[in-house]
């Protein structure tokens, strides 16, 4: 939690400009586009109002000075520089002045370097502004950049959606096979319907990783003829908690069985967080080996490895109460009588 804090100070810092002391002899600007994004940058567009918030040129024989804060540290005294944005390197990467292509592509390539290491990624670092600078018109340098698997993506997927307009629609569709990332901005800018046969392809038999956006854009055509492959991913794929939670209350869809499938297959694989996820809403559907589950985990003092609701979980959907002890013993005793009333949602006895 602590590193977190000072993470998000750093962004803060830099991104509100108050009194952050800043590298190199160049003047730095802060100015907002007509969108509202605020963007820094050496040399602000003409017509702009540009607030200059930093001047680097040291008096004669005197240090500038210190130009971050002090990382943090683990337990052992060792530094922790990776939980927020690099500001020194970031603010040494400058987009030249009527730059080719060869030279947007070399200034995003820093951009991501200087990410790489990092361990949080926010909408709000600096590095999505600096992406905006390279303008619509490099949006493809964007899109080439954007790999799956690699976080510091998130950067160039924020600056594409903001820049991104109707003619880049093609561009950004003919990529989203390989670059699943790109969902975000499909979903962000309602292209949904376009990328259909995109979306669709990509999610058929596949049990890779898909993005939530992705399911999300799915989810909205609300077409039955998709729920077929929606429930093979949710029984299949990489993040079953999160498709469950994006197709759960899509109207005439059944997800009983499926729900029950995916919770195996997330149990069989060691899935632990999404077997807890799944749990309490498998319950439900009065899937007797979920409750087993529940019951072999009262009691366990809610670990990583176990399961921290349990109590209240078997209390919800048990016709007994007690303590975790008491529910156990009650639970062995009975087991081979209950039955589940799908009005109450309980096992019974009858």
């Amino acid at each position: 939690m602590r590193n977190k804090k000072l993470y998000k100070l750093g962004a803060i810092v830099l991104l509100t400009s108050i009194g952050w002391p800043l590298t190199g002899n160049a003047d730095v600007y802060r100015w907002k586009d007509d969108r509202g994004y605020v963007h820094f940058s050496t040399k602000p567009p003409a017509g702009v109002d540009a607030k200059k918030i930093s001047s680097q040129k040291p008096e004669s024989g005197k240090s500038p000075g210190p130009t971050s804060p002090k990382p943090p540290v683990d337990r052992g005294g060792r530094p922790q520089t990776k939980y927020y944005p690099d500001l020194d390197t970031l603010l040494k990467i400058v987009l030249p002045a009527n730059a080719a292509k060869r030279d947007i592509r070399d200034y995003v390539q820093k951009i991501l370097i200087a990410s790489r290491d990092q361990r949080t990624y926010l909408a709000s670092d600096p590095q999505v502004g600096m992406l905006i600078e390279v303008g619509p018109e490099n949006v493809d340098v964007l899109i080439d950049v954007t790999r799956d698997g690699n976080p510091w993506s998130r950067y160039p997927v924020e600056a594409i959606s903001r820049l991104a307009t109707e003619q880049h629609k093609p561009d950004v569709l003919r990529a989203l096979p390989e670059q699943r990332y790109l969902s975000a901005i499909v979903l962000r800018k309602q292209w949904c319907q376009e990328a259909r046969p995109y979306l669709l392809e990509g999610m058929r038999d596949y049990t890779g990783y898909l993005p939530s956006e992705w399911i999300k854009c799915v989810v909205r055509l609300k077409d039955p003829a998709t729920y077929a492959d929606l429930k093979f991913y949710l029984e299949n794929g990489w993040n079953r908690h999160t498709t469950y939670a994006a197709i759960r209350y899509l109207p005439g869809i059944d997800l009983d069985s499926t729900l029950q499938r995916a919770w195996d297959n997330a149990l069989t694989k060691g899935n632990r967080y999404e077997t807890r996820y799944l749990t309490a809403d498998t319950v439900k559907t009065g899937y007797l080996p979920a409750m087993d589950y529940v019951v072999a985990n009262l009691g366990t003092g809610g670990g990583a490895n176990s399961l921290p609701n349990a109590s209240a979980i078997a209390m919800r959907h048990l016709d007994f109460l007690g303590n975790d002890a008491e529910i156990r013993k009650w639970y062995k005793q009975n087991r081979g009588q209950l039955v589940f009333n799908s009005k109450t949602f309980r096992f019974e006895l009858p």
